[in-house]
């Protein structure tokens, strides 16, 4: 599961590579990206305050985890009971796409190297979790 810490330092990471910048992208570049406050991203980074709730969906988008995983994280970091923590943690494994992108990917490459004929020259095959867009995510299989 991600922490708000998790959650921040990823989506600098995917918003970098995304606009094509540089890492380590700062605190406030990030925060200006996603269309949120300074105050509030330095906020949540010293542990202040918890990212709230209207603000899970551009995480989500910045990172490009499902808003029902960044929302049952976020609501996990924040709950105090340990049966409800666990439950949080059971629903956000049920919504982590990273299952999802796994399966997909092993099924992606049964078909294409047992189905597919044999041939001398590289072929490539484009991944694409569900429901979301990749720009750049190409796998490359070679055969000889």
């Amino acid at each position: 599961m991600h922490t708000t810490h998790d959650l921040i330092e990823l989506a600098k990471q995917t918003l970098a590579v995304r606009h094509q910048l540089t890492l380590p992208m700062s605190d406030y570049r990030c925060a200006k990206l996603m269309d949120i406050g300074e105050r509030n991203f330095s906020n949540w980074r010293k542990g202040r305050t918890g990212i709230s709730l209207e603000f899970a969906t551009r995480f989500a988008e910045a990172t490009n985890l499902t808003p029902e995983y960044v929302l049952a994280c976020l609501e996990h970091e924040r709950a105090t009971s340990p049966a409800v923590r666990s439950i949080l943690e059971s629903i956000a494994l049920r919504f982590t796409d990273q299952g999802t992108r796994a399966s997909i990917l092993l099924a992606a490459l049964f078909v294409f190297a047992f189905l597919n004929p044999l041939t001398s020259e590289a072929k490539s095959l484009q991944v694409t979790p569900m429901g979301q867009s990749i720009e750049t995510g190409f796998l490359y299989i070679m055969r000889s």
